[in-house]
């Protein structure tokens, strides 16, 4: 389970990179993207082919951003986190957020072995503040049975 220290320094962050943001604009990757904006995060997408989506330039690597992030959020499969997972060891990150779905066993152990804040198999929404929609009523259910962090 996770800590309410651990997410107090995922999101003390500012700057947070979106490792696998969609091209298409349409995937669940802008959503966090999209969310995390209105929530004052500033925001970078990476997807390795690079790109654009709705007027704003995908990157296709962490050397590639405008400005260096200590966070990123992977949203890849799970076969392909470990070199997600890397690359943004390798770039200076220490919060990583491996969305469900991306949270491998090999990707949770490389953060651990480089001492890397890894917040894993919770879904960003759920925790960054103000939570709204169905995620503030997903909250509230793991609340009553004590997942949540104090």
């Amino acid at each position: 389970m996770i800590t309410s220290s651990q997410l107090n320094q995922f999101f003390s962050s500012e700057k947070i990179a979106i490792y696998g943001l969609s091209r298409s604009g349409k995937g669940f990757s802008n959503s966090v993207m999209n969310e995390l904006k209105k929530k004052n995060y500033e925001c970078f997408g990476i997807n390795p082919n690079g790109g654009d989506v709705n007027g704003e330039t995908i990157y296709r690597n962490y050397s590639e951003l405008p400005m260096s992030t200590d966070a990123a959020i992977i949203l890849v499969p799970k076969k392909e986190s470990i070199k997600a997972v890397k690359d943004a060891v390798d770039s200076g990150v220490k919060n990583i957020w491996l969305q469900q779905g991306s949270d491998s066993k090999e990707s949770i152990k490389y953060c651990e072995q480089n001492k890397v804040n890894c917040i894993h198999g919770e879904c960003i929404l759920m925790y960054a503040e103000p939570v709204e929609s169905i995620h503030k009523f997903h909250k509230w259910i793991w609340k009553l049975l004590g997942k949540v962090p104090a």
